[in-house]
């Protein structure tokens, strides 16, 4: 038998995750929405950068001994460019994720023990592939934090799906246990 504290922690440990994973999404979809903006405009971007290092070297032969200051607008743009915002709430919140989900397996291990000692994780096909999502998306966060795989691989493409899926998945486990999540609240409500 459960006891109450232990019901408690577990509950509000789900509670906790869910305003948790749903910062995660936004900022990863943020993310998204940022890099598809700057891979559009990178092009371009680079063109220009290219065109005003030309007309530069151009100035800089025609005016050698001048004295003139020359500005260069579009590497102030760069460099005044805040960067890391996003990212890095996205990496914290990642990793506040990562510990409550390594707490909710402890906590419900007794479960995961049942299901996967008595081969239901066959039956349990949405729970295998919640665990094989969140799996991928955790190497696929920590080889894009450690710069594990080359930029060309296009990681952060395979991460952004796969987080699409897993909020699916998480969405349908709250959606499962949502009798429990009232249940639990009516009794730590009556108790108080």
């Amino acid at each position: 038998m459960e006891t109450s504290t232990k019901r408690s922690v577990k509950y509000w440990g789900s509670i906790a995750s869910i305003p948790v994973v749903i910062i995660l999404f936004i900022s990863g979809l943020q993310l998204h929405l940022e890099d598809e903006h700057s891979e559009e405009g990178r092009f371009s971007a680079h063109i220009e950068q290219e065109g005003h290092f030309a007309s530069l070297e151009n100035h800089n032969r025609h005016h050698e001994n001048d004295s003139e200051e020359i500005h260069s607008a579009p590497l102030e743009e760069i460099e005044n460019h805040e960067e890391g915002g996003w990212e890095a709430a996205h990496q914290i919140w990642a990793l506040l994720f990562l510990t409550l989900m390594v707490v909710h397996i402890y906590l419900h291990w007794n479960w995961f023990k049942t299901v996967i000692g008595k081969f239901r994780l066959r039956n349990s096909k949405l729970l295998a592939l919640t665990v094989l999502v969140f799996t991928l998306m955790v190497i696929s966060g920590f080889s894009m934090f450690f710069h594990l795989v080359p930029r060309e691989f296009e990681m952060g493409e395979i991460h952004f799906r796969l987080g699409i899926v897993l909020m699916i998945l998480i969405l349908i486990h709250i959606v499962q246990r949502f009798k429990w999540i009232i249940s639990i609240t009516r009794k730590m409500a009556s108790q108080e």
